[in-house]
């Protein structure tokens, strides 16, 4: 017996896709509107809610692009998150918080490294963009392998990653400072900066999605 598979019509897709590029516009408008009063009405900690907001939002797009759109169901996207930005806090910070007693396991390059003169928006530009090349790699050299999966299998080795990541970030205390946690990052995040980087996520989510391939 033939299985009748039904076809989307092109038209219908068309459709569906413009009013999902209606929706992001409208959404992207709206954050740029309470990034404005964010950044010109509301105290520091009423901005870092903000700030926040933005930061969960990207990690939202980035399960969207596994989870909804190619039907993938992978946990790694929060060790990915991490990798960047402890790559980005020790790019950010000065070299007084990397001294050899509080991160030994640092390499001499890495602790010496002072972008404390720059522009705090350039150094941050600078810290986000390498903070994410070095999870993208980490992503490659995961995603390789992890493409002969299927299924639940994607789900279970992607939480595997998760907890090896998570592991590592605990217990390398000489160059994470385990669960303490790392120190004296500068706070040159303002709303305006977070709101531009969630935009750009969704701005490429959204060209993946509505791309052939």
């Amino acid at each position: 017996m033939a299985v009748v598979v039904p076809i989307e019509s092109p038209v219908r897709k068309q459709s569906v896709n413009r009013q999902q590029t209606v929706l992001a516009v409208v959404v992207l408008l709206l954050g740029a509107l309470g990034a404005w009063y964010a950044d010109a009405n509301l105290n520091g900690y009423r901005q870092q809610l903000f700030i926040l907001c933005a930061i969960y939002a990207v990690v939202a797009v980035a399960l969207a692009l596994t989870s909804g759109f190619t039907g993938v169901f992978s946990l790694g996207q929060i060790g990915f998150l991490a990798i960047g930005a402890y790559v980005s806090a020790l790019l950010s910070m000065p070299p007084a918080g990397k001294q050899p007693m509080l991160l030994p396991g640092l390499p001499e390059w890495l602790a010496s490294f002072d972008s404390t003169g720059w522009h705090p928006q350039a150094a941050l530009l600078f810290a986000s963009i390498v903070g994410g090349l070095a999870a993208a790699l980490i992503g490659a050299l995961v995603g390789a392998p992890l493409m002969r999966l299927s299924g639940n299998y994607v789900a279970v080795a992607t939480m595997g990653f998760l907890i090896i990541v998570h592991s590592v970030a605990v217990n390398w205390d000489d160059v994470t400072r385990g669960a303490r946690g790392l120190s004296q990052i500068p706070t040159s995040t303002n709303p305006w900066a977070a709101y531009i980087w969630a935009a750009i996520a969704v701005y490429a989510a959204l060209r993946l999605r509505n791309s052939p391939y």
